[in-house]
């Protein structure tokens, strides 16, 4: 797969503030400011774009949406699994990982490598991204919260990488979330990033089990366990005998 094969990120203009995070994100000096109405919107150039996504998260408004891999899409995915590997906690079931994986990886290895990771939903899921550089701190941040027990980030094939200087400043990015979940007395290690993955299935399928492991090792996800006890030992669970989480909240 080329580069600019994937879909260009999406410009929703009423949400676009100007601030330029996106201007100064971009790697391939694709976007720019442009007066729209005495306003300052983004603007991008799409013969420039590679549709890497570096610019996505750089946007604090969510006015840059990639085309099937919007917020909305990610999140709802991310919802819809948190819900089964609370229902299966305390079963003895593995870890739930939800496992990022670039597009141009999934390519080389075929669309049949997701069953051999995932035996039954509650072991997680698996989203495709463009880049690494497309994926939010708050989508890794809610899929702790929803019940998560790990993140598992897979970049590009060995020496493969399609978008080296996006993946660079993911890099750089991830190593900083880490160190704030620290501060904040989270457990950085329940996030795991690998760039460079040799590319064939044995491989991939060693990284996911070695995290497995590792995440084994920790225990649960503490939040899971505190959504778990506060909310299935209330009287809204003995009468809804099923649930949902919506924006962060048992429901």
């Amino acid at each position: 797969m080329e580069k600019g094969a994937n879909p260009k990120p999406d410009i929703i203009q009423n949400q676009c503030f100007g601030c330029g995070n996106c201007v100064i994100a971009c790697p391939e000096n694709a976007i720019g400011l442009q007066s729209h109405n005495y306003f300052y919107k983004a603007d991008i150039d799409h013969e420039k774009c590679t549709s890497c996504g570096t610019c996505i998260p750089a946007c604090w408004c969510g006015a840059l949406q990639q085309p099937g891999a919007t917020d909305k899409i990610i999140l709802d995915k991310i919802n819809s699994y948190g819900n089964e590997i609370l229902k299966a906690h305390g079963s003895g079931s593995d870890p739930g990982v939800l496992a990022f994986v670039c597009n141009f990886y999934q390519s080389a290895l075929g669309e049949d490598f997701e069953s051999k990771i995932y035996n039954q939903p509650s072991d997680g899921i698996l989203i495709k991204i463009t880049c690494i550089a497309q994926i939010k701190p708050e989508y890794i941040s809610k899929a702790l919260g929803y019940g998560f027990d790990g993140v598992l980030i897979i970049g590009c094939c060995n020496n493969g990488c399609t978008f080296t200087s996006a993946a660079e400043r993911a890099i750089k990015r991830f190593t900083i979330f880490c160190r704030l979940l620290d501060h904040l007395g989270l457990d950085s290690k329940r996030i795991s990033l690998n760039h460079n993955v040799p590319c064939n299935s044995s491989d991939l399928l060693t990284v996911f089990e070695e995290f497995k492991d590792q995440l084994k090792q920790r225990g649960p996800n503490p939040l899971k366990t505190e959504i778990v006890e506060n909310y299935f030992s209330g009287p809204q669970f003995r009468q809804k005998k099923g649930y949902s989480i919506s924006g962060g909240q048992m429901q």
